[in-house]
């Protein structure tokens, strides 16, 4: 019996501190959760994203620059709680660009900020060096990014593939500029008009779907692809690396030649939807076979590259 008491007495102690081991362990899991959960939100919270696109502002001598006007994307509503900031940088070839960014009443304490509603007016004194302006902003928690859809893609040919390139931009005029430079270098035009996406600043992703696909077409992989809210927020100085999603068309039905599909973006309580119009025209110096026909039956289709 006292053998009994005693290994009954071993089994309590160890069973109570194997009970507080796991209690320990488990407080601690929590707290480093709830730790870095705070560190992500208020990190968040609390970064400075660009705002607009970078304007050069060049020495003249002993003469002031002119006033400036420069674009921003913020969605300067009622009760927004938009701060924004202009910052600057030394200019100079671009292999020796400076990436630390200065407020401007540092550098040019007599400089002169006007914030309006889509854009700020810069008035500096006689600049030292030649310059890069940006403004910066810091958005509250119910404030909104201003952005545009816009949709690229190659000529489309008969019974070959047709991508389509998804640009999220800022709603700037630098920006759509950019996007369109970069779209020419690519050998992608511009598909249609430009449509307006209020941006949360969130966590959640933003998704953009095609719908109401033409008969004869159908899209390869996912109708409904997701861009992360961050990658939105982040975009580089308004120069090309927007974010954006691909989808991939298949002319499946080569008698059908105008293609016609819906896309729609969304992001928390706003949308944007526009309409594609494209006409499937057979590639010259091409013989294109139909399938479909039994003495073509056996004869393999077309090896055309992707649009």
């Amino acid at each position: 019996s006292i053998n009994l008491l005693i290994h009954s007495t071993l089994y309590l102690f160890i069973w109570l501190f194997k009970s507080q081991f796991i209690i320990h362990v488990l407080t601690f899991f929590f707290s480093v959760v709830f730790v870095v959960f705070w560190t992500d939100v208020i990190s968040l919270s609390l970064t400075a994203v660009m705002v607009s696109g970078r304007y050069v502002i060049v020495q003249n001598g002993c003469i002031p620059p002119q006033p400036i006007l420069m674009e921003h994307c913020c969605l300067m509503v009622g009760g927004n709680d938009w701060g924004i900031h202009v910052k600057c940088r030394p200019h100079f070839n671009p292999r020796k660009k400076s990436k630390k960014w200065r407020n401007i009443k540092e550098v040019y304490p007599d400089a002169k900020v006007e914030t309006k509603h889509n854009d700020i007016r810069l008035t500096l004194p006689v600049v030292r060096q030649s310059l890069e302006v940006a403004a910066f902003g810091i958005p509250g928690k119910d404030d909104q990014k201003r952005m545009q859809m816009a949709i690229f893609g190659k000529e489309p040919t008969k019974a070959c593939n047709w991508d389509i390139r998804v640009y999220l931009i800022d709603d700037s005029e630098m920006a759509f500029k950019q996007i369109c430079k970069k779209g020419e270098n690519e050998e992608m035009k511009f598909l249609t008009t430009l449509s307006s996406l209020f941006v949360s600043y969130s966590e959640k992703d933003i998704n953009i779907e095609v719908t109401a696909v033409a008969s004869g077409w159908h899209i390869i992989g996912d109708y409904k692809k997701g861009i992360a809210s961050r990658s939105a927020w982040n975009s580089q100085e308004n120069t090309t690396d927007f974010p954006h999603c691909d989808f991939c068309v298949s002319h499946d039905d080569i008698k059908e030649q105008q293609f016609f599909c819906k896309m729609r973006a969304t992001h928390e309580n706003d949308s944007a939807g526009n309409e594609i119009v494209a006409f499937f025209q057979q590639k010259s110096n091409a013989k294109i076979n139909n399938p479909t026909e039994k003495k073509f039956k056996n004869t393999p289709r077309m090896n055309c590259s992707k649009g």
